[in-house]
């Protein structure tokens, strides 16, 4: 879903970028001139964000590690973030690290329920292991990043 997502971002800055140059008079393009900027200034940060999470599921090293808690988070437009924690192993010290679920408001307890005790599969930098993400895009149908 992500990779779809990105595609479509990509295909609608180059048709806005396109649209911009191509249809409006010059004297115009000053004034798109920044909201070309910002379209591309974030599809660059998404692809950012996809390569620099790509790479890191495929180079960093794998563990066991399983889901401690789940607390609220921000609300935005309705949607609620839940803060969900994880613990893992390295060489026989605890490490650990946390992920966003996103939903409906008012869910913590049905998310906490589902999710806690779940068994995940870490990546973590093999030279820093305090650095590490949840494998996955989706855990039991929550969607994580």
């Amino acid at each position: 879903m992500r990779y779809l997502l990105i595609g479509l971002a990509f295909v609608a800055a180059v048709v806005c970028i396109y649209l911009a140059v191509d249809y409006f008079p010059s004297q115009a393009l000053g004034s798109t001139g920044p909201l070309i900027a910002v379209t591309a200034l974030l599809i660059g940060l998404l692809v950012w964000r996809f390569v620099v999470r790509h790479r890191r599921l495929r180079d960093w090293a794998s563990a066991t590690g399983r889901i401690e808690s789940c607390m609220p988070g921000a609300v935005d437009e309705g949607m609620q973030s839940y803060q969900c924690s994880y613990i893992f192993w390295v060489d026989d010290a605890r490490q650990g690290g946390s992920f966003e679920v996103f939903d409906k408001r008012g869910r913590l307890e049905e998310i906490r329920a589902g999710l806690i005790g779940e068994s995940v599969t870490v990546r973590y930098k093999q030279s820093d292991c305090t650095q590490s993400i949840v494998e996955g895009s989706q855990i039991k149908g929550w969607n994580i990043s």
